[in-house]
Parts: structure tokens; C-alpha cells; sequence
């Protein structure tokens, strides 16, 4: 029963990895469209290209995703049968066709594509470097010299003659 949790863990984290992904890139090119400032969030930014990147990596090198491997290796201690097909094809079997998807070229594809679209719109609508940004210059300081000026004229009116 243990491993079941570990296993449900393991795909919401999954889940929440491709969500992040997809919806980032679709409120980035909304953001773009409706000028929104916050879609420059330098970490945002970096995060989700590298986040679409390493998948698109994963997928030429013919690498298997790390959370595929740790959620087959999961069925298989809690003594289940683990899946010849990723955790994607799995899913996209699931909703969209009822066929199956055997084909990785197919998702190769796809996650390169979605890797150069992220890819253009990071040089469409750069994010902001954080070390780049606008400071208020600070408070200009008043002289010593006029301080103790101010101070003096202050004491001296104070004082009753």
C-alpha cells in the first residue's frame, strides 16, 4: 500500500511538471499579447526554458524521463506490471485517442517543437535581468556641515534670553 502512495505522488508531480510547462507557455503568449509585465520574471522565464528543454533532450537522446523510471520502478516493487510506454503516451492514450500511440517520433517531434516555441518567445518578449533592473537612486544625505548648521540655529532660538 505504501508504494501505491508513492506511486500517486509521483504523478501528480508529473502531472504538475507538463502542466507548468504547457499552461507557462500559453500565459507567456498571452502575456506577450496583453502586455503583461510579470511574464518578464527572469526565474519564471529560465525555469520554464530549461524545463522544456531537458524534455526535449530527454526525447533526442532517447533518454527516458526520470519520473517514468522512478514511477515503473515503483509498480514493479509494489509488484505490478510496469508499462513498455511512457508516462505522456500513457496519459495522451488515455484522453485523446482511443487507439494506441506506439510511434515516439511522434512525441519527439512535438516536445522539439514546443522546446523552439518557448525558445521564440523567450526572444520574442525577453525576460527582465533581475541585476539589470532600475534602482531609486538613494536619499540624498544631507552635509554635516548643514546639519549641525540646522542644529545650532535650532538650539539658539529655543533658548529664552
Amino acid at each position: 500500500m505504501g508504494y501505491h502512495i508513492l506511486i500517486d505522488i509521483v504523478i501528480v508531480v508529473h502531472l504538475a511538471f507538463m502542466a507548468y510547462v504547457i499552461f507557462g507557455e500559453l500565459l507567456t503568449v498571452v502575456g506577450i499579447l496583453l502586455r503583461w509585465q510579470w511574464i518578464r520574471n527572469f526565474w519564471f522565464r529560465v525555469s520554464h526554458l530549461a524545463s522544456i528543454l531537458i524534455v526535449a533532450a530527454e526525447a533526442l537522446c532517447d533518454i527516458k524521463c526520470p519520473l517514468t523510471v522512478l514511477q515503473e520502478r515503483l509498480l514493479l516493487a509494489a509488484g505490478e506490471e510496469a508499462s513498455s510506454r511512457s508516462f505522456v503516451e500513457q496519459i495522451l492514450d488515455l484522453v485523446m485517442n482511443p487507439g494506441t500511440v506506439d510511434d515516439m517520433a511522434i512525441f519527439t517531434a512535438a516536445y522539439v517543437s514546443f522546446a523552439v516555441l518557448v525558445l521564440l518567445t523567450f526572444v520574442i518578449a525577453p525576460p527582465r535581468l533581475p541585476w539589470k533592473t532600475k534602482k531609486s537612486p538613494p536619499a540624498q544625505q544631507p552635509a554635516r556641515d548643514q546639519v549641525m548648521a540646522t542644529r545650532s540655529a535650532r538650539d539658539a532660538s529655543s533658548c529664552p534670553r
